[in-house]
């Protein structure tokens, strides 16, 4: 079954609690919430404040993205602040391997976000344990892009990488630009986890428990 994971940098901040309430009821598996630090990205979203708030509110479990320089040096506060999934960059990463196995030490899972300009060929550097891989076919920090070309079918590749390895494969997930259009392809090529944002969810026009409801409406004509 695919799972779904809310965007919560794309909900209605001043009604934060009111929307995760929604999407908790409407039966989301994941809150994906982004914290930047101005520097890898240029701009601020959520910080561990956040986290820790939003943590006593919901018991949906929580991926934390950090799209920031360092990651590694984060680990802590994001694990104390009430993350379940810590997901974070290679590029930006002194020592991968460590920095997995510090998440995984914290009993969190781990997960790394591969953006649009980073090679597939870091798969071969992850260890076997870590728990998702994270497709960005946008450049991370912003919502609302278009897909970067050809971003789209690393999705494929990924899942033939992790196919040869035979054991436990991590589950894939696909950030950016999951839109009504793009979503069949996305499936198709073998994403698991759908991160929700502004092109298929968080609507001006409809309200977020009907678009909520389109949207699973719409996944499950798609398995028919």
């Amino acid at each position: 079954m695919i799972k779904l994971s809310p965007s919560l940098m794309c909900a209605d901040l001043l009604n934060l609690e009111r929307d995760i309430k929604t999407l908790e009821k409407g039966g989301v598996d994941f809150f994906h919430l982004d914290i930047t630090d101005g520097h890898y990205v240029p701009n601020f979203t959520m910080g561990y404040d956040m986290v820790r708030a939003i943590k006593k509110v919901t018991w949906i479990p929580l991926d934390v993205h950090l799209t920031v320089d360092n990651p590694e040096e984060h680990i802590r506060s994001c694990a104390e602040a009430g993350a379940d999934i810590i997901t974070i960059h290679p590029e930006v990463t002194r020592h991968l391997d460590v920095a997995l196995q510090d998440i995984r030490n914290w009993g969190k899972k781990s997960c790394l976000a591969i953006a649009p300009h980073i090679p597939l060929s870091i798969i071969d550097e992850v260890p076997a344990a870590v728990d998702v891989i994270n497709i960005m076919t946008v450049a991370p920090g912003f919502a609302g892009q278009k897909a970067y070309p050809g971003a789209i079918d690393k999705i494929k590749s990924a899942k033939e990488m992790l196919s040869v390895r035979g054991g436990r494969h991590p589950l894939i997930a696909v950030d950016g630009n999951v839109s009504y259009q793009n979503i069949p392809l996305m499936i198709n090529y073998g994403a698991d986890i759908l991160i929700l944002g502004t092109s298929s969810l968080f609507k001006k026009d409809v309200s977020l428990a009907h678009s909520l409801s389109d949207l699973k409406d719409y996944l499950h004509a798609l398995s028919l």
